[in-house]
């Protein structure tokens, strides 16, 4: 009943806001903190959770941490014997986690390390360990953007951009917490840990040394950019073939 009640404010509270605002094209995505005050806040292991649990009733927050922000059919293989699952996934970049769709329910995939990987609207998705920026040893969800002896992947998380309520009594119509998803590029060699990287063409053209002429040619005349994630498909997949006689 309470969470009947919490939809049926915030489906309310959009309506209101949609009212204010009869020009804009597309709507914003809005969330109630109520969503966050399910568990203790202080037993949230996440900063921002913990943060978002602690703001007065009635705030909204804009933005979204979900990746898509519904569920959407999604392929996931296994690891070893290579069966695929057909299911309804979404990934929460706030907690670094999978979440498939079980009825009503949404579900946390609890045992991610037995995934190979996740196949959903086009992407490839992969659970792997890596080094943080603060040069801790974790595991994460990664977009792979090109697989091989060298493997390109794409780690989101949440940031958080916050306001000084005047009130805290109600929040704005208009200024709320805001929430985006950031990207950090990183790299996997063989099997080694997953490692940051910073993407550019110098840096893409390190990765062999004495064929440094060779790649930097082949990155200008095929305009390989970080923001063209089919141009660094198609440049790790020519890195990934050179031959130890085109190396010499």
């Amino acid at each position: 009943m309470k969470l009947k009640t919490q939809i049926s404010a915030l489906v309310l509270g959009l309506a209101l806001i949609a009212a204010l605002n009869p020009n804009t094209v597309e709507a914003q995505r809005l969330y109630s903190v109520e969503i966050f005050k399910g568990t203790e806040g202080d037993s949230l292991q996440n900063p921002i959770e913990r943060y978002l649990s602690h703001l007065p009733d009635g705030c909204l927050v804009e933005g979204t941490f979900f990746d898509p922000d519904e569920f959407f059919p999604a392929k996931i293989v296994m690891k070893g014997n290579g069966v695929s699952i057909e299911e309804y996934v979404r990934f929460n970049w706030l907690r670094d986690q999978l979440e498939v769709l079980k009825g009503i329910d949404t579900v946390v995939y609890r045992n991610p390390e037995v995934i190979n990987h996740v196949e959903s609207k086009g992407r490839v998705f992969v659970y792997l360990p890596y080094v943080s920026q603060k040069k801790e040893r974790l595991f994460g969800w990664f977009e792979m953007i090109a697989d091989g002896s060298y493997t390109l992947l794409l780690k989101r998380k949440v940031k958080l951009q916050r306001m000084d309520y005047l009130s805290p009594v109600i929040a704005s119509l208009t200024d709320h917490d805001k929430i985006d998803i950031i990207t950090t590029w990183y790299l996997r060699e063989g099997d080694l840990d997953a490692v940051p990287f910073r993407l550019n063409k110098r840096n893409l053209a390190a990765l062999w040394p004495d064929s440094r002429d060779l790649l930097l040619d082949y990155i200008s005349e095929n305009n390989v950019k970080g923001s063209d994630h089919q141009s660094l498909k198609r440049y790790f997949g020519y890195l990934n073939s050179i031959t130890p006689w085109e190396k010499e």
